[in-house]
């Protein structure tokens, strides 16, 4: 989506980049809470609906961005101004990332904690999802292990619809900050860089 969408996009003229920036994070955090109601047995369509949505979301996103980092420097400046502002963004998504998986292993050892708690042999659920397996040729042990693997994928997708939920909320915080830039002056041409 945001490959074929975003040529249209750059050839808007005479339209407030914020609005369009605002745009593309309501639809980031759209995407964001779709994904939050992943279920384990997730259709096709409920997984790629909200990245479809967030591919609208990215062709929309960084022309109009560039526009307002970019829009009052001289043709001279452009060049340097365009570097920063991709170093800025590497380094602040390379933080982003550490910080994201760092969280999501953590919040999954909570949550796997707190599942294996209620996952003792003594346990009425536990017990018939062991017999059932038992009853389909695996052995007690295996049985037992399978569990546990399904136990640590449910933690690992509660994990990431927390993270999904969160990331949603801080789209919409976003568009707070963008509001606080001042309204791009219109432009019939592109800048080029000398």
């Amino acid at each position: 989506m945001a490959v074929v969408l975003t040529p249209f996009v750059g050839r808007l003229r005479g339209v407030d980049m914020r609005w369009l920036v605002t745009g593309a994070f309501v639809a980031f955090a759209a995407s964001y809470f779709m994904r939050s109601h992943y279920t384990a047995d997730a259709s096709l369509w409920a997984l790629a609906l909200p990245l479809l949505l967030q591919g609208v979301a990215m062709s929309v996103f960084f022309v109009p961005l560039n526009t307002i980092l970019l829009d009052g420097l001289p043709a001279s400046c452009v060049p340097s101004a365009s570097g920063i502002s991709n170093f800025a963004r590497i380094t602040a998504g390379s933080f982003a990332a550490s910080l994201i998986t760092t969280y999501w292993d953590r919040r999954e050892a909570l949550h796997q904690a707190r599942l294996v708690e209620a996952a003792t042999p003594f346990s009425p659920s536990y017990q018939q999802a062991s017999n059932a397996l038992q009853s389909q040729g695996l052995s007690p042990v295996r049985a037992a292990g399978s569990l546990m693997h399904q136990i640590g994928d449910q933690a690992y997708l509660l994990s990431s619809i927390e993270l999904f939920w969160v990331c949603g909320w801080m789209s919409l915080f976003v568009i707070s900050i963008v509001w606080l830039t001042r309204k791009p002056a219109p432009s019939d041409h592109v800048v080029a860089a000398d």
